[in-house]
């Protein structure tokens, strides 16, 4: 076949799997949208959408769309971009409960072209700046915040996966916030293990830089990341403890409606589902339990806070399509 028929096929494929994930949307009770910013290989611009929603008591994550970015985007215009599909694929905005990004700064274009002026910079011998190459203090910080880095990137990793939810997340990030005051104690007592890098790079330049010369800095320099954690996520989801642990939490102080009070001291004393909540996701047991349950399953789902065929669920109809296709009588 030509490249071309090979491309067409291809398209009609992923056009495929794409109705079948606004259809499932469109049957889907809630769903939350998920964007960023990133580069296909020639260096252009994109903007990369993803969706969870509802599918037969399953929380699905799929990949919606991706469409290039003009230069110097605005979040107005990535914002407009993801509602013209919005409004494209007839979905109903009053169901999606959730729009999210990484928040990044670069997230909106605005240090576009910031790590080639670095590359730039380190690349001119001439500059003055280069010095800093062979200076062991700057080079002993600079290991720390690699592990800093380090830290930060594993907590990101830990958060980016499936059948994830809001009580999970504020764990793992109560917990990072917890770590930063224990580190400050051990950096101030000379225990700077936690750090691998930066321990490494002090034993190999013995002598030339110690750890006394650059701890007050590194040491107010933690103290004040786990400040700017804790200012950052003040979000108080202790409120939601019941939805996570809804057979261990006493359901008076849930501080729920009296109704959804009720379903959940029915389910408190439900043995059976006790035992499939031991035995599937969070996810997957709330839905499992909405017609059962509709009041209190509304109440637990709204807690949820979130290319093509490669990664997609779905596989595209073949059967169908071929259907639509008329067969051609070879010469």
């Amino acid at each position: 076949m030509s490249n071309d028929t090979v491309s067409h096929q291809i398209s009609e494929l992923s056009s495929d799997v794409k109705d079948q994930v606004l259809n499932y949307i469109k049957t889907s009770q809630f769903y939350a949208i998920q964007l960023d910013k990133t580069s296909n290989i020639a260096g252009a611009a994109q903007l990369l959408v993803y969706v969870r929603f509802v599918h037969e008591e399953s929380l699905l994550e799929e990949f919606l769309f991706c469409q290039p970015l003009p230069i110097h985007t605005t979040k107005e215009q990535m914002f407009a971009m993801l509602g013209n599909f919005i409004h494209e694929g007839s979905l109903n905005w009053d169901r999606c409960i959730g729009i999210c990004s990484d928040g990044a700064r670069s997230m909106m274009g605005k240090h576009s072209g910031f790590v080639t002026e670095v590359k730039i910079f380190l690349s001119d011998a001439k500059s003055y700046l280069v010095n800093h190459l062979h200076d062991c203090p700057w080079l002993a910080l600079l290991a720390y915040l690699v592990d800093v880095f380090d830290h930060l990137n594993s907590l990101n990793a830990s958060m980016q996966v499936k059948d994830t939810n809001i009580p999970l997340l504020t764990d793992k990030v109560t917990a990072f916030i917890q770590k930063w005051d224990i580190w400050a104690s051990r950096l101030a007592n000379g225990n700077y293990e936690m750090f691998p890098t930066f321990s490494d790079f002090l034993q190999n330049c013995s002598g030339t830089v110690e750890y006394n010369d650059l701890k007050a800095a590194i040491v107010e320099h933690v103290t004040g990341l786990k400040k700017q954690f804790s200012e950052y996520f003040q979000e108080d989801c202790s409120s939601l403890a019941w939805v996570r642990d809804l057979f261990i939490t006493s359901v008076g102080s849930t501080n729920l409606s009296g109704e959804v009070e009720e379903q959940l001291i029915q389910l408190n004393c439900d043995s059976r589902l006790k035992q499939r909540f031991g035995t599937c996701s969070l996810s997957n047991f709330w839905l499992s339990i909405a017609q059962e349950f509709p009041e209190l399953y509304t109440a637990a789902m709204q807690v949820e806070d979130d290319l093509r065929l490669c990664p997609s669920n779905f596989e595209p109809r073949i059967d169908l399509l071929s259907s639509t296709k008329q067969a051609q009588i070879s010469h």
